[in-house]
């Protein structure tokens, strides 16, 4: 049976973000039983597309992955040997991310910097700009040649084309920007902003500036298994050519 605080929030929840401070939505969020353990679980194998895909070809310096959440792909990625920025709103994600972090890397500490902060504010010198700069120092002053926004360009209150011009801002002329965004069955979150389609997306993204290297359907996982469900499209962006002239 439910309690009645779990009732409340549940229901709080399901009213949606709109209109509402966005960092204590997802501490909410991050808050309700199970959630953040469900999305690591549903999302299985779309982060599997993504770490195929960055890892397909070579670069230098971190990785800032944006909307990181428990950071769940970040620790995958600091695993595998590579620096992460994970960068996220709500400071309860940041702080469970953190000790998952810890707890993970109690042997061998990971590459791996949990920062509290709004992509909004990148670009701008101060806030989320000075705290990468404290976390990979000189590193972090080139641009990034990985950017990854999975599941975080729809929870953005700005204008969807804004929010991916000021993510190509910061990458270098040949770096790569990894996002994903709500298959058609997911377009409907209480915490989406912008319920646009895969194909309205991709219009945003070719009016930013970028030109669509791949795609692919990622799809809710079970046990471990991909379902026939569609969960997100995944997308790797490259800066196109003509516009980075």
């Amino acid at each position: 049976m439910l309690s009645w605080r779990l009732f409340k929030d549940l229901r709080s929840y399901y009213r949606g973000c709109r209109g509402r401070d966005l960092r204590e939505f997802y501490d909410l969020e991050s808050g309700l039983p199970y959630f953040d353990s469900v999305s690591r679980i549903l999302g299985l194998h779309k982060r599997r597309i993504l770490l195929s895909w960055i890892e397909a070809a070579p670069w230098q310096g971190p990785i800032l992955d944006l909307g990181s959440g428990i950071g769940t792909l970040a620790r995958q990625l600091a695993r595998r040997g590579h620096e992460v920025a994970a960068v996220d709103l709500s400071p309860a994600k940041v702080d469970k991310g953190r000790r998952l972090t810890a707890r993970h890397g109690a042997r061998r500490p990971l590459p791996l910097h949990h920062l509290l902060g709004d992509l909004r504010e990148l670009g701008g010198g101060a806030g989320l700009d000075q705290e990468i700069l404290r976390a990979f120092g000189w590193k972090a002053m080139r641009p990034f040649e990985v950017i990854i926004a999975a599941d975080v360009l729809e929870h953005v209150p700005d204008p969807p084309q804004a929010t991916v011009q000021r993510l190509r801002r910061q990458l270098s002329p040949r770096g790569r920007l990894f996002a994903s965004v709500p298959s058609r069955l997911c377009l409907n979150d209480p915490g989406h902003l912008w319920k646009l389609l895969p194909g309205e997306w991709e219009e945003v993204f070719r009016e930013a500036g970028f030109k669509i290297q791949r795609r692919k359907m990622s799809r809710i996982c079970w046990y471990g298994l991909p379902t026939p469900l569609p969960l997100a499209m995944v997308y790797e962006l490259r800066r196109d050519i003509l516009e980075s002239a």
